[in-house]
């Protein structure tokens, strides 16, 4: 009897893996458009089932989210059988490449989840359709460097470039003739304005996009922002407290801290950098008392126009 069934279970486990599908795809069409400076590639997907019973397809997602539309309707494919997928991928303005992967789920035993890449190249300029200069501080000056390129064997020349009232200066310089190219622009100093929206206007000879239109944004800040103003301390005697201070300066200004100076020398404090312009300061151990009402801590810092930071305690009820 143990013989029996030790041979049917043989014989189904042999007739289920004979009998089980098998998902096998193949890239055979890539189409590529593009409108007003924008690129759009068209790629046609073949799914095949190689196995000896039906695929079902359960589920295909994408990497990435509105980048991309696939068109899929047929579910089930029997053995033998082949359906087709398509995929639309949608590129940034003035990008001429992007990979992404489409993730198909199935009943096949061997790849239940297969990843396929899908690489889509554009033949045109690449170029940046938005520069961000990110927070720069009033009065400064702030550089940003960007390339134009060309892809595939189309060369071209940069035949002039025009600026808004918030550049200072754009200088071009050859990387490689008639293929790329590196802007060097300049932001002019700022104090009064918020936030900064320009653009400039890059002329070239390729076909179809004679006139480039790159944006640049900014936000105008003070060169330091300290937080709090005031370090309040609860009016309550014998009892610590522990306190935080944040400085950050803005992005186009390092800032080191030299020294801090304590007005009681049981207090204690530690600095945490964030980043190359930015700090955490804990204070800890402050011990409540009226010594505090006319104390501050003093910060010194290692910018030009700012040498040190006073932030006095205020005691609250």
């Amino acid at each position: 009897m143990y013989k029996y069934l030790l041979i049917v279970f043989i014989w189904l486990s042999y007739f289920s893996a004979e009998c089980s599908p098998k998902l096998a795809w193949e890239e055979i069409r890539t189409m590529q458009e593009v409108e007003k400076g924008q690129g759009r590639i068209k790629h046609t997907l073949i799914f095949r089932n190689e196995g000896d019973s039906t695929l079902k397809i359960s589920r295909i997602r994408k990497s990435c989210g509105s980048c991309a539309s696939l068109n899929f309707t047929q579910k089930e494919i029997p053995p033998g059988s082949e359906e087709k997928l398509k995929v639309e991928v949608i590129l940034a303005r003035g990008a001429t490449s992007k990979k992404i992967s489409i993730y198909v789920e199935s009943n096949d035993p061997e790849n239940p989840v297969l990843q396929i890449p899908v690489n889509s190249e554009l033949l045109g300029l690449n170029y940046p359709y938005l520069i961000n200069f990110g927070n720069v501080a009033e009065n400064t000056s702030e550089i940003k460097t960007v390339e134009i390129f060309s892809t595939g064997k189309k060369t071209f020349q940069i035949k002039d470039i025009s600026w808004g009232l918030f550049v200072e200066s754009i200088k071009t310089k050859t990387i490689d003739e008639g293929k790329k190219y590196k802007l060097e622009i300049l932001l002019k100093p700022h104090r009064f304005a918020k936030s900064i929206r320009d653009s400039i206007k890059v002329r070239t000879n390729y076909p179809g996009l004679e006139e480039i239109n790159i944006s640049l944004l900014a936000n105008i800040t003070a060169p330091i922002t300290i937080y709090p103003e005031e370090i309040l301390i609860p009016n309550s005697t014998n009892i610590h407290v522990t306190r935080y201070i944040s400085l950050e300066a803005a992005s186009n200004i390092p800032l080191e801290i030299e020294t801090i100076k304590i007005p009681i020398s049981s207090m204690e404090f530690e600095i945490l950098p964030l980043s190359n312009n930015s700090y955490r300061i804990r204070l800890s151990n402050i011990k409540v008392s009226d010594v505090l009402k006319n104390e501050a801590i003093r910060i010194h810092i290692s910018m030009p126009d700012k040498k040190e930071i006073v932030i006095p305690f205020k005691l609250i009820e």
